[in-house]
């Protein structure tokens, strides 16, 4: 049995399926480079970027700001190599946290110095009058990213085509750049997600492959495990309690036939700590459930979780706290 800590970008195990079949041998990369993808939270981002990939690289649920860190994955097409930066949600105006800082600043450092720009907007808040177009503008400009190669207008399949036309329409006239390109498309379903891989293809610079055509993400297997972990806790959580909530690893075991994996969770109030558990240990024992029905889909072996829980005083609302949190490997590998 083997201790181990992988830092190296990871081939996701696949026993039975693999993402990508090409191999070196037979394909030769002739455009490569990088997308950022961004947008308001809950705007489909992490759900479009897992659709893209055809793996779970990057956690989804329902609340925002459910991602905190830079999330990258490759795609591998005919000829060209995408490489798609996964960001947090822009936060908004509310008074910041350190970790709301954090994810402000990880959104604009994803998008600045990428070979393009996917703007990613939800046609469901639009259409169903949530806000306005000139609102949703205002959000990116505000956010400071830079200005989109190409727009993905996600959820399009909730709607005919005679309400997303009429957005369309709009959204063109109101991008400032003729260059600009909008791709309707469902993030859920995988309509018009091929229309907008190859536009984006067509507009990657030259160049050979940055990663080898095995890697899937860059993240390392202790991220994504704590981080799958973290999922389930934001969709079995109520209220505010999962946004004060991290996870770090603390052991990993591994051999042949299995992962053992015990993990800590930390929350910020000691009753937050009481809601986390459950009553009888009820609402760990499902978020501990889950969280290995995830991982072993991803790992591709059966996986063995201990969960523990433990208060760690208001860890997000300091830079402090975020520090002692980061060495400790509780924010991710993008932190």
């Amino acid at each position: 049995m083997s201790l181990a800590k992988t830092n190296s970008p990871m081939s996701i195990r696949k026993p039975k399926r693999v993402v990508n079949k090409m191999c070196s041998e037979e394909v030769k990369i002739e455009r490569s480079g990088t997308i950022a993808i961004v947008g308001p939270a809950n705007a489909g981002k992490s759900t479009l970027l897992n659709r893209i990939v055809g793996e779970k690289v990057s956690i989804v649920s329902a609340k925002a700001n459910t991602t905190r860190n830079r999330i990258l994955a490759i795609k591998n097409l005919d000829k060209a190599q995408l490489i798609f930066i996964d960001s947090p949600g822009f936060v908004g105006n509310k008074k910041k946290s350190a970790l709301g800082g954090m994810l402000e600043r990880t959104h604009q450092d994803v998008a600045s110095g990428t070979d393009l720009v996917l703007w990613v907007v939800d046609s469901a808040e639009l259409i169903n009058r949530k806000c306005t177009l000139d609102q949703t503008l205002a959000e990116f400009s505000k956010s400071g990213v830079p200005a989109p190669d190409v727009v993905a207008l996600n959820k399009t399949d909730l709607f005919p085509a005679e309400k997303i036309l009429p957005v369309i329409s709009e959204l063109d006239q109101k991008l400032s750049s003729s260059q600009t390109q909008i791709v309707p498309v469902s993030a859920l379903t995988g309509e018009s997600v091929e229309n907008l891989l190859s536009l984006l293809d067509e507009k990657l610079p030259e160049g050979p492959a940055l990663f080898s055509l095995e890697t899937v993400t860059d993240q390392t297997e202790n991220s994504r495990a704590t981080e799958l972990i973290r999922e389930q806790l934001f969709r079995q959580l109520r209220q505010e309690i999962p946004y004060g909530t991290a996870v770090i690893l603390e052991k990993w075991e591994e051999d042949d036939q299995a992962i053992r994996i015990h993990a800590k969770i930390l929350v910020e109030q000691e009753s937050h700590k009481g809601m986390v558990i459950g009553k009888a240990g009820s609402r760990l024992a499902s978020i501990g459930k889950a969280s290995r029905t995830q991982l072993s889909r991803v790992f591709g072996v059966p996986v063995h979780l201990k969960l523990f829980v433990r208060v760690e005083k208001n860890w997000s609302q300091t830079e402090k706290g975020l520090e002692k949190l980061r060495v400790a490997g509780g924010l991710g590998d993008g932190c």
